[in-house]
């Protein structure tokens, strides 16, 4: 898409553009010797990508690299094992493991004990980041790629599905409320007889 098909706004930009590719997978294009993160002027020299881009690519590679990491440790290391509590508030991790240690939003109001917190932050933090860095990314292609004319100019489309509401929830909870299940969820859980255990 990228050698063939996108055209520039700015001339220059254009002229520097044609010719080179980009590599098929982010962390190429971000990293160098897979573990190192390229800075956007790297980016933008390297591969002749607009300023604009190379700075959002930037600016979501460190996050993104993250993830990487702890899909690898899953997927491929077999080591990334950790222990999930299930209470009757609902799942909590202890901060202290990797990759939980990592996460710099925990507070008193995530702690079920002194030794455990709520898993919802953690999960809030990576969805709504990757929603942001994805959004970051389009308008800044859009701000620098020629688009085709609008289908229907002034035509707003809404998009709602099964998971909005989910969404919005972990919105909420990225935004400080209460990570906890209610009263009326701890209830149901209790009628049915589940004991707290750990996964």
């Amino acid at each position: 898409m990228w050698s063939k098909y996108v055209q520039l706004t700015d001339v220059e930009a254009e002229s520097r553009r044609r010719g080179r590719s980009i590599p098929e997978t982010f962390s190429k294009l971000v990293l160098k010797e897979k573990k190192f993160l390229k800075t956007a002027s790297e980016i933008e020299l390297q591969y002749g990508i607009p300023h604009v881009i190379a700075v959002q690519y930037e600016r979501s590679a460190g996050f993104f690299a993250e993830l990487r990491n702890i899909r690898d440790r899953i997927v491929h290391g077999g080591s990334g094992m950790i222990t999930i509590f299930d209470t009757d508030k609902g799942f909590c991790v202890s901060p202290n493991d990797e990759p939980f240690s990592k996460f710099g939003g925990w507070n008193d109001s995530h702690k079920y004990n002194e030794n455990i917190v709520s898993i919802l932050p953690w999960i809030a933090s990576i969805v709504v980041n990757t929603i942001e860095s994805c959004n970051n990314l389009m308008s800044a292609f859009a701000s620098t790629i020629m688009f085709p004319p609008e289908v229907a100019p002034g035509y707003r489309v809404f998009v709602r599905g099964p998971a909005t509401k989910h969404l919005y929830e972990v919105l909420e909870i990225f935004n400080g409320r209460s990570p906890w299940w209610e009263a009326t969820s701890r209830e149901e859980t209790e009628m049915q007889g589940t004991e707290p255990s750990q996964k």
